[in-house]
């Protein structure tokens, strides 16, 4: 594969450095000059730059015009004739102008992670976008990815929502028919909701009730209320011991008669939810195939979205696929003295041997009742993914608030040598204008219904009929970059307004200028056949050159960081470097070589524009 004009550059400008300081070994740490379009070589400052003298003995190369002192520092100025016939040539050569060669490395990155039985939220379209970013970008340096998922199919989430729906009488879902937009993930999620609301509502009435009377509770010895409602409130020992005193006819007084209600009403509630975990524990027939009935539906309503967003996984794992092997792996840490058993559960102390880590505290991995927590399961499917792909790393892309959690984890692993780099990429959630998302509450924006209103927005805003497939484009790359229009560490708070905006830094104004490129070549006639006759060129020419040049090295950054912030931000000054070419710069011309020329530097445009936006999984419609 032909090396990339920036990567001669680089090479150019590492050789020359060599020249002025013989005998050691250079790498450029080159800084843009976007306004005199050169670049200042920020290293060379530790030694003062080089005299005019020493500069002139320097061998000329190609691409470079000239190098001079500036404040210590060495300022380049490319030779933008080289420049523009180098990038003409390699564009002609490589069908993918961004592809880098075979690297021995093989990834596994786990992203997405939906829980079935619960709505599909923009939160899970971030972490989805980006999961798909890493593995786009490091496809394209030559890694061998595997993209995973691991959905959460069981669970207490899970047997709520299948409390919900039974108590509603287990109703049938709408069909696409009566609902051609439907979303079973988020029909089911509703009475996830629903119920999680009840339980909840009822234990709240429980706690405030027994906060109304703490004096009274306080009399007996067992009891002892203190001052603070949130202390209180946090204590689920004590609540507890309160709800059984209460429930077994211990508080006779009138007094507790408000208490006594809503501890027999928050009690149905517990021994409704105990019930149905028992008949999972026993697997129960007719439970067992509700879940695995509704579980399709989940498993089809997500599978529609990923469709939507150009997404695929070579793997899918489920969480009641390492269930047993979670167990297993608890109880052989016990074994090695990795944790500790209490009773029925098993934890693991960071404090002790092996770990030594007070600030890790304790990791519980199975319940009272032997049953295995999430921990255990992360455990189990790590193991899982080494022994199928002996991979060199694994990424795990799960929220920010999750650090510690995955620290934990890491740590109990890195005890198994045999098992690749572990990374967790945290990303930062999206919120609501009124506060954080929860489908315990309902308070959520599922993606079905981002999808709905984005699309009812961009029809109506747009002035000419578009086809399915170009809407569907348009508002997949206004979501996505909205997505990536701050980095993974930063928290989007998420208004309706600012995603379906047209203007300013959007996905919209990235696809037009893509568009534009398209459109402007197809009106000349003429296709783009890449070679160079020299020509004097304007300052935008040398500018949209520039971008066009300087973008591989922004691919690198994105790479190397594992972060979108710089390619995006490339992607943005050469959309607007081709706006200010497009107006300053005839593209259709009455000089034959000119129009040539202006072609080929909009066809070389639009294939950067295309190969990065892919990057970020978003495509150019044939029409905006």
């Amino acid at each position: 594969m032909n090396k990339h004009p920036w990567d001669i550059f680089t090479m150019n400008v590492n050789d020359m450095l060599s020249e002025i300081k013989p005998g050691e070994k250079h790498t450029a740490s080159l800084r843009r000059e976007d306004k005199s379009l050169t670049f200042i070589c920020t290293n060379s400052i530790r030694w003062g730059g080089s005299k005019e003298s020493d500069l002139k003995k320097i061998r000329k190369t190609k691409l470079i015009k000239s190098v001079t002192n500036e404040n210590k520092s060495l300022k380049i100025e490319p030779n933008y004739e080289e420049l523009a016939e180098s990038i003409f040539n390699f564009y002609s050569t490589n069908k993918n102008v961004f592809d880098q060669e075979r690297d021995e490395q093989k990834w596994i990155v786990e992203y997405s992670q939906p829980n079935t039985h619960k709505a599909f939220h923009i939160g899970h379209f971030r972490n989805v976008v980006t999961g798909d970013f890493i593995v786009r970008i490091a496809r394209k340096f030559g890694i061998n990815v595997i993209s995973a998922n691991y959905i959460g199919d069981i669970g207490t989430h899970v047997l709520k929502a299948l409390l919900g729906w039974e108590l509603a009488g287990k109703p049938k879902p709408p069909t696409l028919e009566q609902e051609p937009n439907l979303d079973l993930s988020r029909w089911l999620g509703e009475y996830y909701s629903q119920w999680a609301q009840r339980e909840s509502g009822s234990r709240e009435n429980f706690i405030k009730e027994a906060w109304n009377v703490k004096d009274l509770l306080n009399q007996d010895s067992d009891f002892k209320i203190g001052e603070k409602f949130k202390k209180f409130k946090k204590n689920k020992f004590l609540i507890s011991k309160i709800l059984k005193k209460s429930t077994d006819g211990h508080l006779h007084s009138e007094n507790f008669k408000n208490l006594n209600k809503s501890a027999i009403n928050w009690k149905k509630d517990l021994d409704l939810q105990n019930e149905i975990a028992e008949r999972w524990k026993d697997k129960d027939p007719e439970l067992v195939k509700d879940w695995k009935k509704t579980k399709k539906w989940c498993m089809d309503a997500f599978e529609k979205i990923y469709r939507l967003l150009d997404v695929d996984f070579e793997k899918i794992y489920y969480e009641s696929d390492v269930e047993e092997d979670a167990i297993r792996i608890s109880n052989k840490l016990v074994n090695k003295n990795l944790a500790e058993k209490e009773g029925g559960s098993v934890l693991v102390d960071f404090k002790k041997e092996p770990y030594n880590s007070n600030k890790l505290d304790v990791l519980p991995l199975l319940r009272s009742d032997g049953l295995p927590l999430y921990s255990a399961k992360d455990l189990a499917l790590a193991k899982l993914k080494q022994n199928q792909y002996k991979t060199d790393k694994s990424f795990y892309v799960v929220g920010a608030p999750q650090s510690f959690y995955f620290k934990q984890i890491f740590k109990i692993l890195e005890q198994d040598k045999k098992l690749s780099e572990l990374i967790h990429i945290g990303y930062e959630m999206v919120d609501l204008p009124e506060g954080k998302m929860s489908s315990r509450s309902g308070n959520i924006v599922a993606f079905s219904e981002l999808w709905e209103e984005a699309k009812k927005f961009t029809k109506s805003k747009s002035s000419q009929k578009i086809s399915k497939k170009d809407l569907e484009k348009v508002i997949t790359g206004a979501l996505k970059h909205l997505m990536f229009s701050r980095d993974f560490n930063k928290r989007i708070s998420f208004k309706w307004e600012e995603v379906l905006s047209n203007e300013g830094k959007t996905g919209s104004y990235l696809q037009y200028a893509a568009v534009r490129c398209k459109r402007v070549i197809e009106k000349s006639g003429m296709q783009p056949d890449l070679k160079f006759e020299k020509t004097k060129m304007n300052k935008d020419e040398k500018a949209l050159i520039f971008n066009i040049f300087t973008i591989q090295n922004e691919l690198k950054r994105s790479f190397e960081t594992i972060s979108p912030t710089p390619l995006l931000e490339s992607l943005h000054r050469l959309s607007k470097a081709f706006s200010n070419f497009y107006h300053s710069s005839p593209i259709i011309n009455k000089d034959p070589e000119l129009e040539k020329f202006r072609i080929n530097l909009a066809y070389c445009t639009l294939k950067t524009l295309e190969e990065t936006l892919k990057i970020f999984g978003i495509s150019v419609p044939s029409r905006m």
